[in-house]
């Protein structure tokens, strides 16, 4: 028993520290969520015209889930393109590419705000993150290529039903989007100033 927890403990090292630690504190919110009704409506994300609304919000609903299939499909497709993602550009990067999420999906989020029910989940950081990933050169990367077409297969099969102005959980899902497509022009576009 004592292998077994130090070899999770070593696998769950392993995975680069912003996506490890969101990880964990999605794992660790949700079985308080299952405890507290009050605690999901001060962290899912709500109107900013709604009196339940707190300046938090943005970023504590993107540790919060519906059910477990909600936080198991999210926590594993973040942990999968955050693991390449995180490595390939660092901490510092990957933090302002998850803002970057954030942020999108709250502006598309309040400006389509077409429902009454608060907005969770880590869609939109992994919804960003997969955005991300398109724009990576492969430079003929057998595996770097594998990981943008499973990237690019995700989206399309996510984001093909998607209407943003009936579903406020699709506009969180296009903002997260747009918010990290934004930030990898401006990403990539650094890296070709600081290269040439």
């Amino acid at each position: 028993m004592k292998k077994l927890i130090q070899r999770n403990i070593s696998l769950l090292q392993q995975i680069p520290v912003v996506t490890r630690y969101i990880t964990i504190l999605c794992l660790i919110v949700f079985p308080i969520q299952l405890l507290s009704f009050d605690f999901s409506n001060y962290i899912a994300l709500h109107s900013i015209h709604d009196i339940a609304f707190f300046i938090w919000q943005p970023l504590t609903c993107t540790f919060a889930h519906v059910d477990p299939f909600h936080l198991m499909y999210n926590v594993l497709y973040f942990i999968l393109f955050g693991y390449f993602v995180e490595k390939q550009i660092g901490t510092t990067w990957y933090l302002l590419l998850i803002s970057s999420s954030i942020l999108g999906s709250f502006i598309c989020v309040q400006y389509n705000w077409v429902t009454g029910n608060p907005i969770i989940g880590l869609s939109s950081v992994v919804y960003g993150v997969n955005v991300f990933v398109l724009f990576v050169k492969t430079r003929n990367n057998v595996i770097l290529a594998t990981i943008k077409l499973l990237a690019f297969v995700f989206l399309l099969s996510q984001l093909k039903d998607c209407n943003i102005n009936i579903n406020a959980t699709d506009a969180s899902h296009i903002g997260g989007c747009i918010g990290a497509a934004l930030f990898s022009i401006i990403y990539f576009s650094c890296r070709a100033v600081k290269k040439g």
